[in-house]
């Protein structure tokens, strides 16, 4: 019986680690973007420091078993669980103050961008659709002085080729970098990967070691946490479920032609 997305896949990528030493390989060697350092966590190293550090674990997401700086107790450290391992990763402020662009593709092409911050209170997360973006240059100029959220994540003024111009940057460092996850774990499995059916990218900006400002990815979803960030929009849910039924429909009949459940119609 065809599973979609493979379990073997799913197996593999809900071991965080093993995603995000992917992105470290891609970011270095392809697309030249900086990146937290993410090591497993040491239960065993008692010299380790933890400033600056977050602790996050493996098969979970929605910042669900994430430990920011100042809740990290060195002496009491949270236990693995089975095969999901905790990780210690080096803090990125951004992610609090501006939160993240989280990108819907399908076909491994952009469909639309859904921007989600922090609220006010404790779980709390407003959601934005994303109309125009900013630029890594005009980012990087509005963060040298004070700024509010709105003036990074909901800008106004630019001209319409500025804008899009922006836009381009976004989808052209997320396509790429998708692209180059899909060839590294299609030529670990051995088949297809779900990404080039339906993804979701969640990226945001950090500086990196010379100070540059860059994009880097979080977090990629495959599956059914694909449209969480969706459902508040009918709209929104609506296209993404129309334009996946294609694709879906195709990926049915090309997985049972290959397990010789189907006749090609095309013979």
């Amino acid at each position: 019986m065809p599973v979609w997305p493979p379990s073997r896949e799913v197996l593999r990528a809900s071991r965080k680690f093993n995603v995000i030493m992917d992105l470290d390989q891609i970011a270095t060697r392809m697309v030249n973007s900086p990146r937290p350092l993410t090591t497993i966590l040491s239960h065993t190293n008692v010299s380790q420091s933890f400033e600056g550090f977050i602790l996050k674990r493996e098969g979970s997401d929605c910042t669900r078993h994430v430990l920011l700086p100042d809740r990290v107790d060195p002496l009491n450290l949270p236990p693995d669980l089975g095969h999901f391992r905790w990780l210690k990763q080096s803090y990125v402020p951004t992610l609090q103050q501006l939160g993240e662009w989280r990108m819907i593709l399908v076909d491994c092409k952009p469909l639309y961008v859904i921007h989600t911050a922090p609220g006010n209170r404790e779980q709390e997360w407003v959601f934005l659709h994303r109309d125009a973006g900013l630029s890594l240059a005009e980012m990087s100029l509005l963060m040298r002085e004070p700024y509010v959220f709105d003036d990074i994540m909901d800008p106004v003024g630019g001209t319409l080729a500025e804008r899009r111009l922006a836009d381009l940057e976004l989808e052209s460092f997320v396509t790429a970098a998708l692209s180059q996850l899909v060839c590294i774990e299609e030529e670990f499995l051995g088949t297809s990967s779900s990404l080039r059916l339906m993804a979701r990218v969640d990226v945001s900006v950090m500086h990196g070691p010379n100070g540059q400002l860059g994009y880097f990815i979080n977090e990629v979803e495959r599956g059914v946490g694909i449209g969480l960030f969706s459902t508040g929009n009918p709209r929104w849910t609506l296209r993404l479920a129309d334009e996946f039924a294609c694709m879906f429909s195709r990926w049915m009949t090309d997985t049972c032609i290959t397990m010789g459940r189907l006749v090609d119609p095309e013979m």
